[in-house]
């Protein structure tokens, strides 16, 4: 059985990077830059991770090329179009 938490932080999974024992995901940073954090994950579902703690509500996270970028890199954010549900 599931438990509905209505404040968890949800995220794609494909934004998660595994390393090791540790899961990271790439964030935009203050001048548009990408910002590598670890994060803490919960509930793995469905293409979705719970985020625990590593990013706050209303952080931007990098969800697709990730294996393409590095810290520091300059990011290129996607038109509203593209803002949809992630399924």
């Amino acid at each position: 059985m599931v438990r509905l938490r209505e404040s968890a932080l949800v995220i794609p999974e494909p934004s998660v990077i595994a390393s090791g024992d540790t899961n990271l995901v790439f964030v935009v940073g203050p001048q548009g830059q990408a910002v590598m954090r670890p994060v803490k994950l919960g509930l793995r579902l469905a293409g979705k991770a719970e985020v625990l703690s590593g990013v706050e509500p209303g952080e931007k996270v990098v969800v697709e090329g990730v294996k393409k970028i590095f810290p520091g890199a300059p990011l290129k954010l996607s038109g509203p179009e593209s803002t949809a549900p992630y399924l």
